[in-house]
């Protein structure tokens, strides 16, 4: 059966490295398509969908040089694309490009570095994404720990991470293919 590929628009070469790790160690079977800036996006979009599927999810990094995250969102928005989720990817915790992200469709929100739980578990949240699962966790990862707030939730430390999802949206958990023990109960 055919799986609905995986977008990565992501500039920084560590950055996919992880990405591609975590993905293979989480058991990912969708295809991952990787980009290097919002243009790229933009094209892919643009482009015949027998050549360029309409992805199951779109990770978008907030920071790109020429034409960044924010920029790529209101594209998607104003050509009215739709049928996949985005998650978008930052470096920063900054609650305004959080809140726009948001206004302009982003469906969740992490902050990197992503750690390999917090990823298979985002990951096993979505039906259209096939894996095998992950190894069960070793311990709370630092970056689980860390809290961040939805907008308008109140302060910084209302709600721990992962992922921030746009309270718009319907709830995710519980719908993935995960059989790893990874603990996502997807």
């Amino acid at each position: 059966m055919f799986s609905k590929p995986i977008l990565l628009a992501e500039d920084d070469a560590d950055d996919v490295f992880m990405f591609r790790r975590h993905y293979e160690r989480c058991g990912v079977h969708n295809p991952l398509h990787v980009v290097s800036s919002g243009e790229d996006v933009v094209k892919y979009f643009e482009a015949s969908r027998l050549n360029y599927p309409l992805p199951a999810l779109l990770f978008l990094d907030l920071k790109m040089p020429i034409m960044g995250g924010l920029e790529v969102l209101e594209y998607l928005k104003r050509s009215s694309q739709d049928g996949f989720t985005t998650i978008v990817l930052s470096g920063s915790q900054d609650l305004k490009m959080v809140t726009q992200a948001y206004q302009l469709g982003a469906g969740s929100f992490l902050t990197k570095p992503i750690e390999k739980q917090e990823f298979c578990d985002l990951m096993a949240r979505f039906e259209a994404v096939k894996m095998d699962g992950c190894p069960p966790a070793e311990g709370l990862s630092a970056s689980t720990a860390k809290a961040v707030s939805q907008p308008g939730a109140g302060p910084a430390s209302s709600l721990l991470r992962p992922p921030l999802q746009n309270p718009a949206l319907p709830r995710l958990a519980g719908r993935g293919t995960c059989r790893g023990g990874c603990g996502c109960n997807g």
